[in-house]
């Protein structure tokens, strides 16, 4: 129950587990150098040195004193996520900036009706539960229909940065909507009608209503309060 304040009024809510309760300790926020010895360690536990003379170490250090606050369970937390973070991307430096990356709840569907692979009644229910759920679970032996994964829907991409404490600062469809051309090999290899549809592309990027119509999302933010407009 570490990091969790009010924890002991909300157990007293309930008398016959309260009182089963034999220990209460309440654990205040870490101080700086305190959580300047956590994060040391965390450092070293991914592999890293810290350094309070590397600008992009200290830089990191009070983005994460400013999300956390010292709270020991949302230090482990976002860790976690950190951790996630530079194993799938092969990072070697924790910065405060982050870009997530997603397939699209939608790409098994649009990828299945292009490709006709709906046509197959094992794919068929493999994109009911994408649909549904976004659990990507490909059955043992059947066809190769990609990897167990999780398909993201553009909004819960975003909330998982802010869960953890990132202003969202963008969030794109990667191919947006260039793969339905038909020739699209033609497309690419004419130089003016490349830009023309990079162009078309990204001036869509970023509406919500086309978001799903790419197989991929990316999601910007940073440690940083995101900037208003004026």
């Amino acid at each position: 129950m570490i990091g969790l304040p009010g924890i002991e009024k909300r157990l007293a809510r309930y008398p016959q587990l309260y009182s089963r309760v034999g220990f209460v300790h309440q654990y205040r926020p870490l101080g700086e150098e305190e959580l300047r010895f956590v994060l040391t360690h965390k450092w070293a536990e991914l592999g890293l040195s810290f350094s309070l003379d590397d600008y992009t170490d200290a830089e990191a250090l009070a983005a994460i004193t400013r999300i956390t606050g010292g709270n020991f369970r949302l230090v482990q937390r976002l860790f976690s996520q950190i951790e996630r973070i530079l194993r799938i991307n092969a990072l070697q430096t924790i910065t405060q900036e982050v870009a997530a990356a997603a397939i699209s709840r939608f790409a098994s569907l649009l990828d299945g009706l292009w490709q006709r692979f709906v046509d197959d009644s094992v794919f068929a229910a493999l994109l009911e539960r994408d649909l549904a759920t976004g659990r990507h679970l490909p059955p043992a032996g059947a066809p190769d229909y990609f990897t167990t994964a999780y398909f993201h829907r553009p909004g819960e991409l975003a909330d998982e940065l802010t869960d953890v404490g990132f202003a969202v600062e963008d969030v794109m469809g990667v191919e947006g909507p260039g793969w339905l051309v038909p020739d699209f090999d033609g497309w690419w290899g004419d130089d003016v009608r490349r830009e023309r549809l990079l162009g078309w592309i990204a001036g869509v990027e970023r509406e919500p209503e086309l978001m799903g119509v790419s197989a991929h999302v990316l999601a910007i933010g940073s440690a940083a309060p995101a900037e208003k407009d004026a």
